[in-house]
């Protein structure tokens, strides 16, 4: 009778084994799901503490940039957000460091300032260039220093450079010093010294420039002058030294009107901006060139630097500072230089270059400073006819170009990779 009454008992004995261990697996398996969850909670909490450092890094940036100096005071962006910022001055590297931290994260970036790496050359151009004219080297660029003298440098080319007429490099003998502090009674070495007259090209065999006229396959004026790529030219448009002239502006009815090259420029300049980046085509007319030279000799040098047009100068005068003309994608034609009415004095003087004309100058012209040409295309032209006497002063040059130095990120300390 026992054995009735013992029916089914290892059934349920199984069971309770069983749901007993399937228990103690749900205990375990709730345990990691926990911590998986918990896990996942903190890495959610922990990126967006990251991001919102990133955020105050940004607000920091932004507050450092436009003026380019260490504020006093770095209030937060955001009053509800807790994040804290700082900023400051590696006077190790001379890198500006920026740091945010939210949370347990903490964000930090360097700039760098770019720095100019401009070779010798009182006038540079990753171009060609064509002079019918007397051009007088007064004060040529020093360049390196030999036992025997200096290895001056007076014209560095990218494309090739002809002249029509005399040039002549005077050397450091008889025109003004190259620069303030410039202290020697070595001149110019005489290889290093052009004087002809006549019809000469970089092409021509045998040569017949000297060795002050250099053939820099590798010239890169923009990134050499200012120390960034051409590609990153906003970083220097945009950092907030240069002051922007646009020369065209759209009217209500959605017609493109140019304005008056000189006028703006005059207009900048009376207004104490001596660094002014022209976006479009520029024609400085000898009635404005008067007032504009007034004011560069009033000053430490102006830059006056057009972008993606061509650039024409009418007039005798003398301008204090640098000339920066810069294309990087800009195509000059015909049909530009008739918008602007200069294709006929152009067709005149250089009929078989003005197709590929992006500079012109017409009228005995000096220039104390620099003067810089950079295309995209070795085998556009700045165009030359009438005389040029220039004089190269470095001191103008560097007030220039370290006005327009701009900081960037150092590589590896942003998303660069």
């Amino acid at each position: 009778m026992k054995v009735k009454y013992q029916r089914g008992a290892i059934a349920l004995m199984m069971t309770s084994i069983l749901l007993s261990l399937a228990l103690m697996l749900f205990i375990a398996m709730y345990k990691t799901t926990f911590y998986e969850i918990k896990r996942a909670q903190n890495e959610i909490e922990s990126r967006q503490s990251f991001w919102l450092a990133e955020g105050g890094v940004e607000c920091a940036i932004a507050q450092f940039f436009p003026l380019k100096t260490l504020p006093a005071n770095l209030p937060a962006c955001d009053q509800t957000l807790l994040v804290t910022s700082k900023l400051w001055l590696d006077s190790t590297t001379g890198d500006v460091v920026v740091s945010a931290t939210s949370g347990n994260q903490k964000v930090s970036r360097r700039f760098a300032l770019a720095e100019s790496k401009l070779k010798s050359g009182a006038i540079q151009a990753s171009a060609s260039m064509k002079f019918k004219s007397s051009v007088v080297i007064n004060t040529p660029d020093p360049g390196r220093e030999a036992d025997e003298g200096w290895e001056c440098t007076a014209f560095r080319v990218k494309g090739h450079l002809s002249a029509t007429g005399a040039l002549e490099n005077k050397g450091l003998s008889t025109g003004p010093k190259p620069s303030e502090e410039f202290v020697s009674h070595k001149k110019c070495l005489e290889a290093y010294v052009t004087k002809v007259s006549g019809s000469c090209s970089s092409l021509s065999e045998p040569k017949c420039f000297a060795h002050d006229i250099v053939q820099d396959d590798q010239l890169s004026v923009f990134e050499d002058f200012f120390g960034v790529s051409r590609e990153q030219h906003d970083v220097v448009r945009t950092n907030g030294v240069f002051s922007e002239i646009n020369l065209e502006s759209q009217t209500v009815t959605g017609e493109w009107m140019g304005k008056d090259c000189g006028a703006e420029i005059l207009k900048q300049l009376r207004q104490g901006n001596l660094h002014l980046w022209i976006n479009g085509s520029c024609v400085i007319s000898k009635s404005h060139l008067k007032d504009i030279k007034a004011l560069s000799e009033a000053s430490d040098g102006i830059t006056l630097l057009v972008h993606e047009g061509i650039f024409a100068m009418q007039g005798a005068v003398t301008i204090k500072g640098v000339l920066f003309h810069f294309n990087q994608g800009f195509e000059p034609s015909i049909a530009r230089w008739q918008q602007l009415g200069m294709a006929d004095s152009l067709g005149a003087n250089f009929s078989e270059e003005q197709e590929l004309a992006a500079y012109y100058q017409e009228g005995s012209f000096e220039i104390t400073g620099g003067a810089f040409f950079d295309y995209a295309n070795t085998e556009h032209l700045a165009l030359f006819n009438d005389s040029l006497s220039f004089q190269y002063n470095q001191d103008v040059i560097t007030h220039s170009s370290s006005a327009g130095a701009s900081y960037r990120w150092k590589k590896g300390a942003w998303r660069d990779f």
